[in-house]
């Protein structure tokens, strides 16, 4: 069986482009039509090797939401975006197997960061509902100058949750690929909001200066997981 693995070749291309005009959305913390939410415990982890240290839920894809019929995915109605949060951008990619059936979330690669410290307070994060609104122009990074000004509302602002598109690179883009031999679809990006001015949403989704990006295989059901550094 192959190993998971993340593919660095593409670190050497723009962070910026047409090639990133691709529909998405943003996240807002206001309830909608769908239910998209953050946080929560309706999907329970299995296999993780500490008790001390589970995965956390972290967003929820509803899946019958138009914006995210890109995910070609007939198993499940929903998709639960997670990460271990210890430390979480000093690790290896972390993979997980979601099962739709069962409703859970089994741990299948994660290295632990040894030595650190452990925030309890993000084991379960409190449940709150929100929508998804479709990115504007100005949220594709297709020139140097948007791609800036998209950097300031994805690391220090509102916009810090995207969902599809392109993924938003802090560092070079890179590729995910599954045991299957297959390029993962990349789901979502999450980078972090402004702590002098917070909002409730980020309060609650504030992990330290790290972005996450979350990719899935639509033929295994497993979800990768990858961060990035400013």
């Amino acid at each position: 069986m192959a190993r998971f693995h993340v593919n660095e070749e593409g670190n050497f291309e723009s962070r910026y482009g047409d090639i990133f005009r691709f529909p998405g959305g943003i996240v807002r913390l206001e309830p909608g039509q769908y239910s998209h939410r953050i946080g929560g415990n309706s999907w329970k982890f299995t296999d993780y090797s500490t008790q001390d240290d589970p995965p956390t839920l972290i967003l929820t894809l509803d899946l019958a939401d138009p914006i995210c019929h890109a995910i070609e995915w007939d198993q499940g109605k929903e998709l639960p975006l997670c990460s271990h949060l210890v430390e979480c951008h000093s690790v290896d990619p972390q993979f997980f197997q979601i099962d739709p059936k069962t409703r859970t979330i089994a741990v299948l690669e994660f290295t632990r960061a040894l030595n650190q410290p452990r925030f309890p307070e993000f084991l379960v994060l409190p449940e709150r509902f929100v929508s998804i609104y479709s990115m504007t122009d100005s949220d594709f990074p297709a020139t140097e100058d948007l791609y800036w000004s998209i950097a300031d509302e994805f690391v220090g602002g509102s916009k810090f949750i995207r969902v599809l598109g392109r993924p938003y690179w802090l560092q070079g883009s890179q590729q995910v690929f599954c045991r299957c031999g297959k390029e993962m679809q990349p789901i979502a990006c999450m980078g972090y909001a402004n702590q002098r001015t917070p909002s409730p949403m980020e309060e609650l989704l504030f992990f330290g200066e790290a972005a996450f990006y979350w990719f899935f295989c639509t033929n295994c059901s497993i979800l990768g997981v990858i961060t990035q550094s400013t």
